[in-house]
């Protein structure tokens, strides 16, 4: 069975968190997206993005839905697959391993992806990154790693620093970063053996 990503339709809904005095009137906005396939067979469904028995727990957010969905169209699913708000979460996850985009731009505006090979400029010396992922595990944060000066480094591009670890001092320090630092050499270089790789570390 193929399925089509149609749309995704969003609700916010702004919710009362303050339960003291001094926290009264505390308002948090909530998302929820639903998401709009389209089945093989040409019937039409919806998927929340979102579980109602968890507070606020949501899919984790997609960098680019137009990405995703073109990579949701080269998969085939089972006849009698349950398309619901578990099987999304799992398909965002294995698209996140395999070629998720990472929401960064290198300095010449190219988008970075999971299977990405990207150059890293610092300090006035150069090298391919070690590593270009979505941590599955810290609600999609992106990450770029690579080793200098005898040094892991580990670029978060939210908060823009570059965090290592400095074994003079036994410190973890960071410092300012950005992605104009950053060059794709290549992109989607090694879907196949990633998703290969996924689908040997979860079991589908």
């Amino acid at each position: 069975m193929k399925i089509h990503l149609v749309d995704v339709q969003t609700e916010y809904e702004e919710v009362d968190v303050g339960t003291c005095e001094f926290c009264f009137g505390t308002y948090e906005t909530f998302k929820y997206p639903t998401f709009i396939f389209k089945l093989a067979n040409g019937k039409e469904i919806t998927v929340n993005g979102w579980w109602d028995s968890w507070d606020n727990a949501t899919v984790p957010p997609i960098n680019n839905l137009v990405h995703f969905a073109e990579w949701l169209d080269t998969k085939v699913y089972r006849n009698d697959t349950k398309f619901d708000t578990d099987w999304l979460e799992s398909a965002i996850m294995e698209y996140f391993s395999v070629c998720g985009d990472l929401g960064i731009k290198d300095r010449e505006g190219n988008p970075i992806y999971a299977d990405s090979v990207v150059l890293v400029t610092y300090r006035g010396k150069t090298v391919r990154a070690d590593d270009c992922y979505i941590d599955l595990d810290s609600y999609a944060t992106s990450h770029i790693k690579f080793t200098m000066f005898d040094m892991e480094f580990d670029y978060h591009p939210d908060g823009k620093a570059l965090y290592y670890t400095d074994k003079t001092y036994d410190l973890h320090v960071y410092e300012d970063f950005d992605s104009s630092n950053l060059l794709v050499l290549a992109e989607h270089f090694d879907t196949e053996n990633r998703e290969k790789k996924w689908l040997e570390e979860y079991g589908r």
